[in-house]
C-alpha cells in the first residue's frame, strides 16, 4: 500500500499567493492524493477536462503515453503493485508555477521510495512538468511529463 506526503499547507494557505495559483497547487495535491489506495479514477474532483489527457511517462529507457486516466493507471498500478510492498509518494521540491489567465505550467520533483518485495529499500527521483487549463472555471490537468532524475535537485 502507497501513501503521499501532502504539500507544506502554509505554502498554500498564504495569503499573499493569487487564488488561481492557490487552486493549481490544491489541484497538484488532489492529483497526488488519488494515489495512495489507486484511487487515480477520482471523478469526484474532475483534474481533468472533458477531453483526454496525456500522460507521458519515461522509464529512462521506454517511454509511455496515456490517453486518460483509467490507462494512467493501467500502466502505473502494477508497476507499483509488482515492485512494492509498501511505498511512499511525496514531493520534495518547491513548486515551479508560471500562469496565464487559462493555462498554467508546474514543475517539481517527486521521490517514490517504497520496501520491495524482498525487503529492500528503493528510491527513485523524477522531475515532473504539468499543464493545467482553465476550463468552465476551473484548473484541469491536460498534460504531465515524468521522467526519471539522477543529478541533483
Amino acid at each position: 500500500m502507497g501513501r503521499v506526503t501532502p504539500l507544506n499547507k502554509t505554502a498554500s494557505d498564504d495569503p499573499w499567493i493569487a487564488p488561481d495559483d492557490r487552486a493549481i497547487r490544491e489541484r497538484i495535491r488532489a492529483w497526488y492524493s488519488c494515489w495512495p489506495q489507486g484511487h487515480a479514477d477520482r471523478e469526484a474532483i474532475p483534474l481533468t477536462g472533458s477531453g483526454c489527457i496525456r500522460l507521458l511517462s519515461d522509464f529512462g529507457s521506454d517511454v509511455a503515453i496515456s490517453q486518460n486516466l483509467a490507462q494512467y493507471r493501467q500502466l502505473w498500478q502494477p508497476v507499483l503493485e509488482d515492485t512494492f510492498k509498501r511505498w511512499h509518494i511525496s514531493i520534495v521540491s518547491a513548486i515551479n508555477l508560471r500562469r496565464t489567465q487559462d493555462m498554467a505550467a508546474a514543475n517539481f520533483f517527486t521521490e517514490l521510495s517504497g520496501i520491495t518485495h524482498e525487503d529492500g529499500v528503493m528510491n527513485q527521483t523524477q522531475a515532473v512538468s504539468q499543464i493545467w487549463e482553465k476550463i468552465t472555471g476551473g484548473w484541469h490537468l491536460v498534460h504531465e511529463h515524468s521522467t526519471v532524475h539522477n543529478g541533483a535537485l
